[in-house]
């Protein structure tokens, strides 16, 4: 990448609008940063700039968490346990603990109650377990879509294009979610791979002006979204 010319920046991004001849990605600095194409792949914070771009994608996250506690025996296996809905398993000398996914909001859910909560209902169930002495507190985020599938392809804002929406299943699904929407984005043909994935089959129609936000006016369906 850097030997074509390529460069990689740390920035708040906080909008991304159409303008002529290309895309204006809007920083929390104040810059504003003049490309060809813009691909919002953020991750869990996936929804916030979908939504400036006509496509409406839910606040709530997938959220996991685990975390580690010491044990006054060895683990001999993975144990778990329905009713607190949490999985066990061996560490080292002592114990991860990993809780179900839940949907939350990542700006305003605090983690540590989960935690407390989980443990609450794990520890009448296990002996032997130092659940006071626990660390390493681990949380992995995702955003999710309305029907479960992720949102790879162009928006109704010329230029820019969304990755993203793939709950936990990102990290296995990052490299061909790279290559396919870069073969839409250079050849200008939307691979087939990519139909079922379209942004369009929950974005908005909205009026089209290069320096405001989308007004969303209605919800196309997936069977009224453009091919």
């Amino acid at each position: 990448m850097f030997a074509r010319g390529g460069d990689i920046r740390t920035e708040e991004v906080v909008d991304v609008r159409a303008r002529r001849g290309g895309v204006r990605v809007c920083t929390g600095a104040g810059l504003a940063l003049q490309a060809d194409v813009a691909v919002i792949a953020t991750g869990a914070s996936l929804a916030h700039l979908a939504r400036r771009c006509g496509v409406p994608v839910p606040a709530p996250v997938s959220r996991g968490y685990s975390f580690t506690v010491a044990v006054d025996r060895p683990v001999p296996g993975p144990i778990y346990l329905p009713e607190a809905r949490a999985m066990c398993t061996p560490h080292r000398d002592g114990m991860r603990v990993a809780g179900m996914a839940q949907l939350l909001d990542p700006d305003r859910e605090d983690i540590r109650d989960n935690v407390r909560s989980l443990i609450a209902s794990a520890r009448p169930l296990l002996e032997g377990v130092r659940w006071n002495e626990r660390g390493d507190v681990r949380v992995g985020e995702g955003p999710v879509t309305s029907d479960g599938r992720p949102l790879i392809g162009a928006t109704p804002v010329a230029g820019v294009h969304l990755a993203g929406g793939h709950d936990r299943w990102g990290f296995t699904h990052g490299p061909v979610t790279g290559r396919l929407p870069a073969e839409q984005i250079t050849t200008g043909t939307r691979p087939e791979a990519l139909r079922a994935f379209d942004p369009l089959r929950v974005a908005v129609k909205w009026r089209v002006d290069t320096g405001r936000p989308p007004v969303a006016s209605q919800v196309l369906s997936a069977a009224g979204s453009p091919s």
